[in-house]
């Protein structure tokens, strides 16, 4: 267990400018409409509670997942976000973060994230830190509604103001560490809304039904029997499934297809019914073979993101 407060476990970077159950919560947003019917391709909708997937994929027996995304699970068949303006997609993020290693050649490094509040963007820590390519990131672009067209008129497009990781991930490189947040030049959650971040206990997490959002590299099975390619990591994709394994730090997931640039995507639970229904229970940040996980809401996690979330709160944002 990590000790010291959330400041004293918590790196910055970037340019300052100065309960069982515990629930940050969300927000639909000023100008945000929501989803319609037309929003997920074909029959595919938002799994509620613990309502279960059936005839999809058996449960394969649980391994060490690999590091990162450099493996998958063997199936795919997420579909893709058709109106990622739309709420609660319109929180999720595309991200392009440029790193000081060499070997990139100034190409930035794909991934994805979630509104959390009014300025605040949660993400993997290997999207704002990672020693393989230099260390800290120098800067993060940041893609609201993103479909494929960087010019399309729905897109929202800003620049991180500040970045934050755990300092377990950023001197140590120990996984369950790896989760981090991005601050915003201006209250862009006030328009898009936000998704509601969750602690819930082991018991509440294990078969709770799960969704993912994100924009993966490559082309999903669906963009290849359309015929459709646009540029890598430009289009939403969504897949959902059970939490089958809960440890700690981590919560394990056999149905959702995940690829490279899904990492810091959203494991959020759909509580219909309830008045703040989208809530965000986990990160994702690691592929395997035979299992995919997510940074878990803990305690310790949700007192770092609490934390940041009223640190970026703290901050004046651009007029």
């Amino acid at each position: 267990m990590p000790r010291g407060t959330p400041r004293e476990r918590s790196v910055f970077g970037g340019v300052l400018r100065r309960d069982a159950s515990r629930v940050l919560a969300g927000s639909p947003g000023a100008l945000s409409k929501p989803m319609d019917e037309q929003t997920i391709s074909g029959d595919r909708r938002l799994l509620s509670n613990f309502e279960k997937v059936v005839g999809r994929r058996a449960a394969r027996r649980l391994a060490n997942a690999s590091r990162r995304e450099s493996s998958t699970l063997d199936h795919d068949d997420r579909v893709r976000v058709r109106k990622p303006h739309l709420f609660p997609f319109a929180t999720v993020c595309a991200l392009r973060s440029f790193f000081p290693s060499p070997q990139l050649g100034g190409a930035p490094v794909a991934g994805t994230g979630v509104l959390i509040g009014p300025r605040i963007v949660l993400t993997a820590g290997h999207n704002v830190f990672d020693q393989d390519y230099g260390g800290a990131v120098e800067r993060v672009e940041i893609h609201f509604g993103l479909n494929g067209d960087f010019n399309d008129t729905n897109v929202r497009s800003v620049v991180a103001e500040k970045w934050a990781t755990t300092k377990g991930w950023a001197d140590n490189g120990i996984d369950i560490f790896d989760y981090g947040a991005l601050i915003l030049p201006t209250d862009l959650g006030n328009q898009l809304g936000w998704m509601a971040v969750q602690l819930r206990a082991e018991g509440d997490l294990k078969g709770l039904a799960v969704n993912n959002a994100g924009y993966p590299i490559g082309w999903p099975r669906q963009a290849q029997d359309e015929g459709y390619q646009p540029e890598e990591a430009t289009t939403m994709w969504f897949d959902y499934g059970n939490v089958i394994r809960v440890e700690e730090f981590t919560i394990y997931y056999t149905e959702i297809f995940t690829a490279g640039g899904s990492s810091g995507s959203p494991i959020f639970a759909f509580l219909d019914g309830q008045d703040d229904p989208y809530r965000v229970v986990g990160v994702h940040n690691y592929g395997g073979s035979v299992a995919n996980s997510a940074t878990r809401i803990n305690g310790v996690v949700f007192d770092d993101i609490k934390f940041w979330r009223e640190e970026s709160e703290s901050l004046k944002p651009e007029a």
